[in-house]
């Protein structure tokens, strides 16, 4: 399990499986603009204007919380719910963004940051991942809608919408819904069913820890890169001077100058990162493990950093 696409799918297969097409259930995972319009031409108001505008500006998908047998209508059956809670999904870039910044600090605008911040942002990551976050809770890209990303539901960002027009949450499915123990866990998540349901962790579903931890860090190294908290107090106020007024380009090369001549360890060297990068594509655009190891083969270490720092 070495490919980008066979990570997803591995993902995948774990956390969604189809909606129906027949009732709302717990864990639907739906679009909140078309729930909005719904809503909307169907009598309700406008929610995105008058009710929620902070929510449903913000968030593109959110997923039902309900007990699925609580949502259960037609054929006579009275609803047990005035209204479905739902809880709004966020990019996983924005999440990391977020912990990037706080963990960074003084670094954050120069991508940089010290190795035992690192570390402690890798366990919260690792804690998102694996389920085990207070207020964040990890999805895979969810197949076959238009927003190409890992997502994480924003437990701290939940509304409560009138269960008025049932239709109107059915038209607003994107298809998927969270399999049942997964979307009890994450209903569930400051109960006591939360510490009974025990599941794979993303680390179980990949099998291979070095595929685990590469996930980790393919992801971290797009926000920030380590080095060693010996230097970092050194460097950052080097490079607000150095760097003050200068954007682009010409601001980049002057921070990885700056660095280049300051003697520090570094967990993820400068050409190391960028290799990280290189690996991840090829294998996402050759599609084998194998074809992308010829590639990777291919690609002179030393002439990279020189080009890298070239003026």
């Amino acid at each position: 399990m070495s490919t980008d696409t066979s990570i997803q799918d591995a993902l995948s297969t774990e956390f969604f499986e189809p909606s129906s097409n027949t009732c709302l259930a717990q864990g639907d995972i739906l679009y909140t603009q078309v729930l909005s319009d719904q809503i909307r031409e169907l009598g309700g108001g406008n929610l995105a204007e008058s009710v929620y505008p902070y929510f449903f500006a913000n968030y593109k998908l959110c997923v039902v919380l309900n007990a699925t047998c609580d949502l259960v209508t037609g054929g006579g059956r009275k609803k047990k719910v005035d209204c479905v809670q739902l809880v709004a999904l966020s990019p996983l870039s924005a999440t990391l963004e977020q912990f990037v910044k706080r963990y960074a600090d003084k670094g954050h605008e120069f991508k940089l940051i010290d190795d035992r911040a690192y570390s402690n942002l890798t366990d919260e990551f690792r804690r998102i991942v694996d389920g085990q976050h207070k207020t964040r809770y990890f999805l895979p890209e969810i197949p076959g809608i238009p927003f190409d990303s890992p997502w994480t539901a924003r437990l701290d960002v939940i509304v409560s919408i009138r269960y008025e027009y049932p239709a109107a949450f059915m038209a607003a499915q994107t298809g998927h819904k969270i399999r049942d123990q997964r979307a009890s866990k994450l209903a569930e998540n400051t109960s006591a069913l939360f510490n009974r349901i025990a599941l794979d962790d993303v680390r179980d579903v990949l099998e291979d820890a070095s595929v685990y931890k590469n996930w980790i860090e393919e992801h971290l190294i797009c926000f920030c890169r380590p080095i060693s908290s010996s230097v970092f107090s050194e460097i950052i106020p080097l490079l607000q001077s150095a760097c003050r007024g200068m954007e682009g380009p010409e601001r980049d090369h002057k921070i990885l100058e700056i660095i280049e001549k300051h003697p520090h360890e570094s967990k993820t060297p400068l050409a190391e990162s960028v290799l990280a990068f290189i690996e991840q594509q090829a294998k996402k655009h050759l599609g084998n493990a194998s074809a992308a190891s010829q590639f990777m083969a291919k690609i002179d270490r030393d002439a990279l950093n020189k080009l890298l720092l070239k003026k």
